[in-house]
């Protein structure tokens, strides 16, 4: 079995060391080869799709202790040719000690696991000396692929529910399809399962190829359907005879509209109509304000008033994404004493979907009493 080429170097390096200590020249000319920058000694080395540009760099130095002549750099396939490129500092066509000269050759890469070897020769005192480098690489076939992008009003809606759409309303489905491989792309064809004809609006440089890297966007138009809805787009592309493709869904979710409401309680009563709970003069009054999403959509920048001036403070119910979602309630809170007579306030609730507002009003009321007292006087004798 052949030592790793680093022993090789190794015995090499002490067998030159051993001679240099008898006064004896040390003759030694080394190569080292790369494949696209790789020092692919052995394994596949690096992966190359088929007909892509191989570049070979040859590395030859001077490791012994004397001036080597006419060197030769060759590689044991015949179609390739290593050129001199750098190194020889003083132009004088030896190799010195001191000096790395770089020779190079291309190629293009074939298919499958490649093996070639660099060779040089060098010449001391009229006789010859060698070394030589494996270097590798694996041609691999060019990668075919295409990739959809779909999306619904402007949203990338993989999953449900996606944008919420007022029933009856634009919908615009856009197909965005690129040439995510290594080779041109023909016979687009972009299709939707539910029936719909994607139109190609641009992208296309007009020579109908779909180069790698390149884009191309197509769109469709319907109405909002009530309800949960769902498509999904294709694309089929060909590569002479061998087909790619891939698919996106997207959804969207047909609604009626935003609807919101306030229930309004005073010391937990809902007091709509008068006179309400009664309540002591001074005592204190709570008011409660439960707003709740009664539509089929979410609504966002919720607030709540008051038309007595009164400050409403959110308490509980949210999720914590601070929208109002479907049949969620929030509780809101505030606080007073109570004054004479009969009192009514009312509370508003507002939420906004989408630039639509929408809004809801409670009144509650309580009578403000007086404590109960009684006085008596008692006469003796008149």
């Amino acid at each position: 079995m052949p030592k790793p080429r680093s022993y090789v170097a190794l015995f090499a390096l002490i067998a030159l060391l051993s001679l240099a200590g008898c006064g004896k020249p040390v003759i030694s000319v080394v190569i080292e080869k790369s494949t696209n920058g790789q020092d692919a000694d052995v394994g596949k080395g690096p992966e190359i799709p088929v007909g892509d540009p191989v570049t070979w760099t040859y590395t030859v130095t001077n490791k012994g202790t004397v001036t080597l002549e006419q060197i030769l750099v060759t590689d044991d396939d015949l179609s390739v040719s290593p050129a001199y490129k750098s190194g020889d500092a003083n132009a004088d066509n030896k190799l010195q000690t001191t000096e790395a000269w770089v020779y190079e050759a291309s190629g293009v890469a074939l298919s499958g696991q490649y093996e070639n070897v660099g060779r040089v020769r060098a010449v001391y005192e009229g006789k010859d000396y060698y070394d030589m480098d494996f270097s590798h690489y694996f041609g691999r076939q060019r990668l075919a692929s295409v990739t959809l992008r779909k999306e619904t009003n402007g949203s990338d809606a993989n999953s449900e529910p996606g944008p919420y759409i007022i029933i009856g309303q634009q919908v615009v489905w856009s197909y965005r399809v690129e040439n995510t491989g290594e080779v041109d792309l023909n016979g687009i064809v972009v299709t939707d399962d539910k029936g719909i004809i994607p139109v190609k609006v641009g992208g296309d440089d007009t020579d109908g190829i779909l180069s790698p890297g390149e884009a191309w966007l197509f769109r469709a138009e319907g109405v909002a359907q009530a309800g949960q809805y769902s498509n999904i787009g294709k694309v089929e592309a060909y590569y002479g005879a061998q087909k790619v493709e891939d698919t996106d869904p997207s959804h969207y979710f047909g609604a009626a509209g935003p609807a919101i409401g306030i229930v309004k309680k005073t010391n937990g009563v809902d007091a709509n109509s008068q006179p309400g709970p009664s309540v002591g003069l001074g005592e204190p009054v709570t008011w409660t304000y439960e707003v709740k999403n009664e539509g089929d959509v979410p609504l966002e920048d919720v607030a709540v008033t008051d038309d007595k001036g009164i400050t409403p403070v959110y308490s509980s119910g949210d999720d914590g994404d601070g929208v109002l979602e479907v049949g969620e309630t929030w509780v809101y809170s505030a606080s007073g004493v109570a004054a004479s007579g009969q009192y009514s306030n009312t509370g508003t609730a507002e939420g906004w979907f989408e630039g639509i507002k929408v809004s809801d009003s409670d009144l509650s009321h309580y009578f403000g009493v007086a404590p109960a007292s009684i006085d008596m006087e008692k006469w003796t004798n008149g």
